[in-house]
């Protein structure tokens, strides 16, 4: 699997996660935070307002990676961060506003 692979899955399997951690109401009104208000722009998400969105995508970069994140590892932070990234872009609600 390719390292663009690799960040499209996590993000997948993230999202995927998001919809299953939360009630179909929660991730609706998750995303529309995201979409509509400036308090959920650049690298904040409301995600955090229902669950710890970080073990989910502990569990999802596991699922995928087959091991950990090595949290002092750059290349493990980078494809954490840029699957965060298109999970949001993608899934989770735009975080570009205005």
């Amino acid at each position: 699997m390719t390292r663009d692979q690799q960040v499209i899955a996590i993000a997948e399997a993230f999202s995927e996660l998001m919809r299953q951690w939360l009630s179909p109401e929660e991730f609706a009104a998750m995303k529309h935070k995201n979409e509509a208000d400036p308090t959920y722009a650049g690298k904040v998400c409301a995600s955090h307002d229902y669950c710890d969105a970080n073990m989910a995508m502990w569990a999802a970069f596991r699922d995928v990676m087959g091991r950990d994140i090595d949290g002092d590892s750059d290349a493990d932070c980078a494809i954490w961060n840029e699957a965060w990234d298109l999970a949001r872009k993608l899934y989770l609600g735009s975080q570009r506003h205005g």
